[in-house]
């Protein structure tokens, strides 16, 4: 796990539908982010999620197919795609049913695989938040993401639980 993970700023929980919660694509590009969709009924196992970051980041040809490989690929795409440099304010990334991201894994190796997931996430997010992690150019570049997680179906609490018992840290709110 991650000795010491970001505040929790950087994640928003949606539980609600996917009509209800389609505004967030709007909403990105009405105010200068951009959106990624992945779908996270196509990522039970490390091997979908890693099929399902490449097509939605369109990561190059030569993407490796493991945890370092997504990492770096993660952190490229945040330096090179002319795209994401084009959002003013930086990416919403959006994991629509997170409830089916790696569920496939058994006890302890599911709880593994979703806590190394997050700590990817936390990783990709640390590096290019920092002023000298991505570039433009020549001139430091600091750009924000933050992470939807979208639960709707019955156990959303015990769907979150699961993320949070393994390394999530997100802001509580009042909805």
């Amino acid at each position: 796990m991650t000795e010491s993970p970001l505040d929790g700023t950087d994640f928003s929980i949606l539980v609600e539908s996917l009509r209800e919660s389609s505004r967030v694509k709007y909403i990105s590009r009405k105010s200068g982010r951009y959106p990624v969709h992945v779908r996270g009924w196509k990522c039970a196992t490390f091997a979908d999620l890693y099929d399902e970051f490449a097509a939605a980041f369109q990561f190059p040809s030569y993407f490796g197919y493991n945890k370092d490989a997504l990492l770096d690929c993660l952190q490229d795409f945040f330096d090179e795609d002319l795209q994401y440099q084009a959002a003013t304010s930086g990416l919403n990334l959006i994991i629509w049913h997170a409830d089916k991201v790696l569920r496939d894994g058994i006890g302890l190796q599911g709880r593994v695989d979703l806590g190394d997931f997050i700590d990817i996430l936390y990783s990709t997010i640390s590096e290019i938040s920092s002023p000298e992690g991505i570039r433009s150019g020549f001139e430091p570049v600091s750009r924000s993401v933050t992470v939807y997680l979208q639960f709707d179906d019955d156990d959303a609490a015990s769907d979150l639980a699961r993320w949070t018992s393994v390394g999530l840290r997100y802001p509580k709110s009042d909805r």
